[in-house]
């Protein structure tokens, strides 16, 4: 059952989706658009109602408002820092590095084939 950090961090995350789109002149129906995410999440993460969004979710937020995706996860509850070099493995660098160096249709390639990845080991 979600706390009352859930619901806080929601409603902070809550808050600053709003900001942005107030700042972008966007309405609910372009921040979907814009993200390739249903109106109705969208609509969930407006009203605070999407307790832990997805990273996923997260990312495609961060990329449309021009964010640092850390920031996101904070606000959002996720964690309370920075994720740090030095807690990845050598893979996880090199895979990360090789993902910025592809364009944006390319990574989401790869993130779809990772995701098939994953389903597989499930």
């Amino acid at each position: 059952m979600p706390g009352e950090e859930d619901h806080g961090a929601a409603n902070r995350y809550a808050k600053w989706v709003v900001d942005e789109m107030r700042v972008k002149g966007w309405n609910q129906a372009r921040l979907a658009a814009a993200t390739g995410m249903s109106p109705s999440l969208i609509a969930s993460i407006r009203h605070g109602t999407a307790l832990r969004p997805s990273p996923e979710h997260i990312g495609r937020i961060a990329e449309v408002f021009g964010t640092d995706p850390n920031h996101i996860f904070h606000v959002a509850g996720w964690w309370h820092g920075e994720l740090q070099a030095e807690e990845l493995s050598s893979l996880e660098r090199a895979a990360i590095s090789t993902l910025r160096g592809l364009s944006v249709d390319k990574q989401q390639i790869a993130l779809k084939l990772l995701r098939a990845l994953t389903e597989e080991d499930s």
